[in-house]
């Protein structure tokens, strides 16, 4: 809030000093922070300016939230008089407009000055036009300064990609370091590399889990080279150096912006370093991988469980450390064969105990599958009044569609008046180029919403059919099913399962919840 005592016309005596690198490696190394200040200082010296405070700030003018820079404002904000912010040139103080508004709002009220040391150029209140004009386009000028330099980094990253040079953190079993000229590159590891092929080796065999890679890379010593990295591979590292093709000889690079590229597909170039392991070798290890179920771990969960099937596998965990309960069978001396649920104690002291699977099979058929009794009469009704429901939906879908049909039409025009614009050269290329790509956008994120709703309706309906067949005869069809089958009807129920002790908890999944946990459930059963 302005003081009542301020005098916007009053001559401005005071100032502070920002001065500015872009990264805190050029702050501790580069002499141009010194250089500024000292530059700035004989510069308010001879403006009989009097310096209040120095900002040495090592930020990006063009990328975070600037927060040094903002915590000047508010110092300047916070003066009782007007203050001139006194900067070497236009580029050290911004870079682009985000910050033009406040500086502009500040600069009329004429609660401060801008004076450029570079440019030999001071904005304050009054200000002519073609003084403003000078900011403007200096801003203007940074601004397509870093786009250039933006452009140049792509274009040499693209280049260095295409030459096959890997630019980011080595994967496990490589090295970063510094070729004699300097420059950054790649080589062997001689300690990891054996390990890592040695993991690559045994999961091969189709005999190990990730969970014994883990085991196995612990008593290695198998660690990133990362600094400051204590703690051995983990099953998700494990996991990824497993399918990751840089071991082959061919480097992934990935889309940063996930929100604009979400369709686009990875981008795969040949890199020049040693190849770790076969190409056949590699395959082996991906076919083991692909055959194996997902679990909600995002992990392979035959990479948990090997090659056998479990009724429960994936679906339940520990309450005491949230530690996944892993199935084992367990041959007793009489021949007879028994399966165990056994907590992988993620917490060392973890106190539970391993459970008997047809314990905890009994509670799901007591809790769960004996109170849904639903007669097919009921179950004709149920689905009648929700085909009914659906018809609703199915309306407003259509509606729905209908409007992002006629939003794909506009934007379809646009786009064609923008090329028609283009080419009678009312507009110029950056315009054009930057329109373009927004109206591109907006037309494949409306065509993507219109597929879904084209979807909607048969989705509804298979669900509806699988849910209704599961209350109807779920007991029956439980009873009945190969373990696979029992798998996917468990999945398909509960969630958030728990034991503790001999114990089973779970949730029930929408809308089964409604068979076991609704008032009125007691007169279904008539």
């Amino acid at each position: 809030m302005r003081n009542i005592n301020y005098d916007p016309d009053e001559q401005c005596t005071k100032a502070v000093i920002f001065t500015r690198v872009s990264t805190e490696d050029q702050f501790k190394t580069n002499d141009s922070i010194s250089a500024q200040k000292d530059k700035l200082e004989e510069y308010c010296k001879n403006k009989n300016l009097k310096v209040l405070k120095i900002y040495e700030v090592p930020e990006s003018s063009t990328s975070g939230k600037r927060k040094l820079f903002y915590e000047m404002l508010d110092f300047v904000r916070a003066q009782k008089h007007k203050t001139a912010i006194v900067s070497h040139c236009i580029d050290r103080l911004q870079r682009t407009y985000k910050e033009y508004n406040e500086l502009d709002t500040l600069r009329t009220e004429g609660r401060i000055e801008l004076h450029f040391y570079k440019e030999n150029l001071i904005i304050h209140k009054d200000s002519p036009s073609s003084d403003i004009f000078r900011w403007d386009f200096g801003i203007l000028g940074a601004k397509m300064y870093v786009g250039a330099l933006r452009d140049n980094v792509r274009r040499s990253q693209l280049y260095k990609w295409q030459q096959g040079q890997w630019q980011s953190f080595a994967p496990i079993g490589y090295l970063n370091v510094e070729d004699e000229k300097g420059k950054a590159d790649i080589i062997v590891d001689p300690v990891r590399t054996p390990m890592v092929q040695k993991l690559f080796q045994e999961y091969a065999t189709g005999q190990h889990s990730l969970a014994s890679l883990e085991t196995m890379a612990h008593q290695m010593g198998l660690k990133s080279a990362r600094k400051n990295c204590t703690h051995t591979l983990s099953r998700v590292q494990i996991h990824e150096m497993l399918t990751n093709p840089f071991y082959i000889g061919t480097m992934v690079l990935m889309r940063k912006n996930r929100k604009q590229n979400r369709n686009r597909k990875p981008i795969y170039y040949p890199h020049r370093y040693p190849h770790l392991v076969s190409k056949e070798l590699f395959n082996q290890v991906q076919c083991i991988l692909k055959e194996k179920d997902k679990n909600n771990t995002g992990i392979t969960s035959k990479a948990w469980y090997g090659e056998k099937d479990f009724v429960l596998r994936g679906l339940i965990r520990c309450s005491h450390c949230g530690g996944l309960m892993c199935s084992e069978r367990h041959k007793k001396k009489s021949g007879n064969i028994y399966t165990y649920l056994r907590c992988n104690h993620l917490d060392k002291n973890c106190p539970q105990k391993p459970i008997p699977e047809d314990e905890v099979l009994r509670q799901i058929e007591e809790k769960v599958f004996q109170p849904i009794r639903l007669t097919p009469t009921l179950i004709k009704n149920i689905q009648k009044a929700v085909k009914e429901g659906f018809k609703e939906d199915a309306k407003l879908n259509a509606t729905n569609k209908k409007n992002i049909t006629l939003r794909i039409q506009e934007l379809e025009d646009k786009k064609k008046k923008l090329v028609h614009a283009w080419l009678d050269g009312k507009i110029n290329d950056i315009i054009y180029n930057e329109m373009v790509t927004e109206l591109n956008q907006n037309i494949e994120e409306a065509k993507e919403l219109a597929d879904k709703y084209d979807n909607y309706d048969n989705e509804l309906d298979e669900k509806l059919e699988k849910i209704s067949d599961i209350a109807l005869n779920a007991k029956e069809i439980f009873k009945s099913s190969i373990n696979s089958e029992k798998h996917k009807i468990l999945k398909l129920i509960l969630s958030n399962s728990q034991v503790n002790g001999k114990n089973l908890y779970f949730s029930i999944n929408k809308p089964f919840d409604k068979l076991l946990f609704s008032k009125g459930c007691k007169t279904w059963y008539l």
